[in-house]
């Protein structure tokens, strides 16, 4: 295995948060690019986000659940955690509510971050199936983001319902518009396990201004696993 691709995934390998600051790590890290010295202490400022761009990230490579990978999955499934949001500071827009309150918001990262890790990946000595599963796993992590269990559906809600059919679609969809990366109904099912890890890293609780609460990070997770139990079954199709 190359030397800096075998540096790199023992260090995502366990306990990235406590090991990612420790001067030899975090020196080797910033030597790969100055998008990933950027994240360090970058604020999110957004009310589903609780931690800086690094530590969210970090927390999101530490939490890939193993259960129903392949070792090969896992180990490109936290290569992949780590590179997810990358892209975000190079997006990022300051935007005004209808209350006065200034959020960041960060449309297309999933896409920009993609573009930023290639030549990182390439530089690691990572090969171009590999790549191309990574590019995968990160462009796509959001995909299924604003979908919801059809009891929690409005009318007046963007999101769309969690269901054999509509799981399908935007698998048919994603695969006709990224033909490049020759995506099979499994790398959803693996995918997924980033989108639940990277759910759990998000605030604990989503306020209303009244205080009721509109979404939690445990919900999120929730919705993720319902979708992965979906492209289960669309694999055996």
């Amino acid at each position: 295995m190359n030397e800096l691709k075998n540096k790199f995934e023992d260090l995502m390998s366990h306990d990235l948060e406590e090991r990612i600051l420790e001067k030899e790590n975090w020196d080797f890290l910033s030597s790969l690019s100055p998008h990933i010295t950027v994240m360090k202490d970058y604020p999110q400022n957004h009310p589903y986000h609780c931690y800086d761009l690094l530590v969210h990230t970090c927390k999101t490579v530490d939490g890939i659940d193993p259960a129903g990978l392949t070792a090969d999955e896992y180990r490109l499934l936290k290569t992949a955690g780590f590179f997810h949001d990358i892209g975000k500071p190079s997006v990022a827009k300051e935007k005004v509510n209808q209350y006065g309150e200034t959020r960041t918001i960060f449309h297309n990262h999933a896409e920009k971050s993609e573009e930023i890790s290639v030549p990182i990946l390439e530089k690691l000595g990572y090969d171009e199936k590999e790549i191309q599963k990574l590019r995968f796993y990160i462009v796509a992590h959001d995909l299924f983001l604003q979908y919801t269990p059809e009891n929690a559906y409005s009318k007046n809600s963007r999101r769309t319902i969690i269901n054999v059919e509509n799981i399908k679609k935007a698998q048919k969809r994603f695969m006709k518009e990224r033909p490049d990366l020759e995506v099979s109904k499994h790398d959803f099912f693996v995918m997924m396990s980033l989108s639940r890890a990277d759910a759990f890293t998000h605030a604990k609780l989503v306020l209303n201004r009244d205080g009721t609460v509109f979404d939690t990070n445990v919900d999120m997770a929730l919705r993720a696993l319902m979708i992965q139990k979906v492209c289960i079954m669309l694999e055996k199709e």
